[in-house]
């Protein structure tokens, strides 16, 4: 029987000529060199195909396929999946840069850890020519329970620098095409099947480009706040007043109480993040051993919400 091949790389690819080039190298570069690259144009009517063509016939790793018509990114993560025969399952942006040791210093791990199913790395943050941020470090919590009370409120996992097992991704049946931040809702479901953790070390740089932060300056708070509300409902299995998960991400994001908001809605908040964490522990979703990390979190949360209510708030 022929061996399995270690590692399954995902990319989509759509319009994205200019930073094409750069992002397959880094893939190519890396010094675990056991991985086939399935390349999903999604339409494109820019020069990626003539890039994807040239570098299909340079080296035998790389598959290419096209959408007949642009489908998305979930979409066309999905069409990837299905082909996918590796271990392990490593997405990667057309636009970002994996450095060479990622996929050794993930292997390592995922075949150190059997009961993780996604990590992710630490990243730094790249512009439109490539020129790393000054003081961007994307620092992702490193604690699988952390991570999983982030999910409430953000995006704790950087989406291009994951490695998965595909029996986690498919026991959650892949990316839902419903939601515009697919891998935020993708986390929140693997939340309640898998551990997942970030690496430590710095092993992708992140494009934001121009183009890429207006968009999510435009629009994307409003899809984490979906997303986390249908989180916190889940967890309880019972309806949550949305208001208190937009409370509590504009305090968690600018250090804020919403105009308009009560003493009452702080403490109902308050109260609503005690009985998460009760629900978290209880089904499992932090490690027992790992339950104080998120405890000391929720004290934290809790204490300068009441501290900052009393600050802002106004008696009328």
């Amino acid at each position: 029987m022929d061996k399995r091949t270690k590692i399954s790389v995902l990319m989509p690819v759509y319009n994205a000529a200019r930073y094409l080039p750069a992002a397959i190298e880094s893939i190519l570069d890396q010094t675990y060199r056991d991985f086939e690259f399935i390349i999903i144009d999604d339409h494109s009517t820019d020069d990626t195909a003539r890039i994807l063509a040239g570098y299909r016939a340079q080296d035998a790793r790389i598959q290419v396929h096209r959408n007949g018509q642009n489908l998305g990114i979930a979409h066309t993560l999905n069409r990837a999946l299905d082909l996918a025969n590796g271990e392990y399952i490593a997405r990667m942006d057309s636009d970002d840069l994996s450095l060479p040791q990622r996929f050794e210093r993930q292997v390592e791990f995922l075949d150190a850890h059997p009961e993780v199913g996604v990590v992710g790395t630490q990243t730094r943050t790249i512009d439109d020519d490539g020129h790393l941020a000054p003081q961007h470090y994307w620092e992702q919590s490193t604690s699988p329970a952390c991570l999983v009370w982030h999910l409430l409120y953000a995006t704790p996992l950087c989406h291009p620098s994951t490695m998965m097992r595909p029996a986690c991704l498919r026991a959650v049946k892949g990316y839902d095409p419903a939601y515009a931040n697919e891998d935020m809702h993708l986390w929140t479901k693997l939340a309640f099947v898998t551990r997942m953790v970030n690496l430590d070390e710095v092993l992708v740089y992140y494009r934001m480009s121009a183009q890429k932060q207006e968009e999510k300056s435009l629009y994307w708070e409003s899809h984490i706040k979906r997303v986390g509300h249908e989180y916190a409902e889940r967890i309880l299995n019972r309806a949550v007043d949305p208001q208190l998960i937009q409370l509590f991400f504009n305090f968690r994001k600018y250090g804020r109480i919403d105009q308009g908001a009560t003493f009452f809605d702080v403490f109902a908040l308050c109260s609503l993040l005690k009985e998460l964490f009760a629900a978290m522990k209880r089904d499992n979703l932090i490690d027992s051993q790992r339950t104080k990390e998120v405890e000391d979190l929720l004290l934290s949360h809790t204490q300068h919400l009441i501290v900052t209510a009393f600050q802002m708030i106004k008696y009328e």
